[in-house]
């Protein structure tokens, strides 16, 4: 109530437009749905579009195994960027106080937060606005009293059971009474000084990774290891959190033992080996340094190929193509890698296109006898992280093509060849 009012009076000086909007998580029956009516009859007597959504937060906390407080945060927050997004609102403003800042920096202290976690709230983050987090509660308190604005009282508010009520009513008044009197601003000076180390970190660690970066692709991230393994530990955490960011994930999602577990492989150096970042994104320790990858949406292990109907045919993040025509004197063998050309007479009507798998032999082009794809591509040097999207071509016969990279000697163009089969790959446009 009081920073509605205070947000009024900024409109009479200001060219604003404000609206008012409400989140019941429904967890206290009728006193849920009449602050509801409260909030809604507030807006309308201010002539202020209002907006509300009712949750089910006891339902989210179970299905997602949160707290009634970390569900009903979710929710809240969810709701809220869900209006910033459907209106033509630029932020949005919440009524934190410093005590709430206070026991947000305990509550994460006890919890283990880093820097991260112990800045608390900032005055601004992206869309959302903290205006007041430099009050106290009697400070608004009065406010609304010298004003004789009306309010109403959250009864859960009372409740012990919930953690933050406990610091609030137990915690913060035993330290304020036994070690300082002023504890509420101390711990939100801390915060302000946790920020600015967060913020120096952050820059840290995108200052390093611009140097780390060997290939930054729409799906991976590739950093030269021997350099990354150089930093300070700290800083090596912060270029994780920018790899993690550039992917979208977020920072709640990698606790210290992830970081932890992600660091000791990157310390090993052992090719090959991998580790789950999120159910959609890996780190891989490659040839070439350590990966961040985002894993391929599922795709059918094999799909078949009829040369007599007309393509394209899509497998996997490729589409391939192909025409049949006759052997003469203008036909040229392609440079692009991704076209090849075959003698279709010694192949047949019906091809597979697959994954590759380990233990699968082929005849390389210009090459005698048999070699395993897997050595192939050891030769080639190509990286272990691409080696599970290249795809072969086979027929009942062996396999034609490595895709995209080296054909079977067996199937080429000779001066006996009368039909040639032009098979060409493309990135589909559309594949993630």
């Amino acid at each position: 109530m009081a920073l509605l009012h205070l947000c009024l009076e900024a409109v009479r000086q200001n060219p604003l437009r404000l609206s008012v909007v409400h989140v019941n998580h429904g967890l206290r029956g009728e006193e849920s749905d009449a602050d509801e009516r409260f909030v809604a009859a507030l807006a309308a007597r201010n002539e202020l579009p209002f907006y509300s959504g009712t949750k089910d937060v006891r339902a989210t906390a179970r299905q997602h195994k949160h707290s009634l407080e970390e569900a009903a945060r979710i929710v809240r927050y969810a709701y809220f960027e869900q209006m910033l997004n459907d209106t033509d609102a630029v932020m949005l403003a919440t009524a934190h106080t410093a005590g709430d800042q206070a026991e947000t920096v305990i509550d994460r202290f006890l919890r283990g937060s880093g820097p991260a976690g112990l800045a608390a709230m900032r005055p601004a983050r992206g869309r959302i606005l903290h205006p007041l987090l430099t009050f106290s509660r009697r400070e608004l308190h009065e406010y609304v009293t010298d004003h004789g604005l009306a309010y109403r009282e959250d009864s859960s508010n009372a409740d012990i059971s919930f953690r933050r009520n406990r610091i609030r009513k137990e915690l913060l008044p035993y330290l304020q009474a036994h070690f300082n009197s002023g504890v509420t601003k101390t711990l939100c000076r801390s915060a302000v000084v946790f920020q600015e180390i967060e913020d120096y970190l952050c820059e840290q660690g995108r200052t390093a990774l611009k140097s780390l970066v060997s290939l930054r692709a729409k799906n991976e991230i590739v950093l030269d290891i021997d350099r990354f393994m150089s930093y300070n530990d700290v800083v090596q955490k912060y270029v994780l959190y920018e790899c993690c960011h550039r992917f979208s994930i977020s920072r709640d999602r990698l606790d210290f033992a992830r970081l932890q577990n992600m660091l000791a492989l990157f310390r090993q150096k052992r090719i090959g080996t991998r580790a789950a970042v999120t159910d959609e994104v890996e780190v891989l320790i490659d040839h070439d340094g350590v990966v961040f990858l985002k894993r391929e949406p599922e795709a059918p292990e094999q799909v078949r190929i009829d040369l007599l109907r007309h393509g394209p045919v899509a497998f996997h993040r490729y589409e391939f193509d192909w025409s049949v025509s006759q052997r003469n004197q203008a036909s040229e063998f392609a440079s692009d890698p991704r076209i090849e050309l075959f003698d279709l007479d010694k192949m047949g009507q019906l091809l597979t296109l697959r994954k590759y798998a380990p233990g699968d032999q082929f005849v390389p082009l210009n090459f005698c006898g048999h070699k395993k794809v897997s050595d192939y591509f050891s030769d080639a040097k190509v990286p272990l992280r691409q080696r599970e999207f290249v795809p072969v071509l086979e027929s009942e016969k062996g396999i034609l093509w490595v895709c995209g990279h080296r054909m079977d000697d067996r199937f080429k163009i000779t001066d006996s060849t009368k039909q040639i089969l032009r098979m060409e790959m493309k990135d589909r446009a559309h594949a993630d």
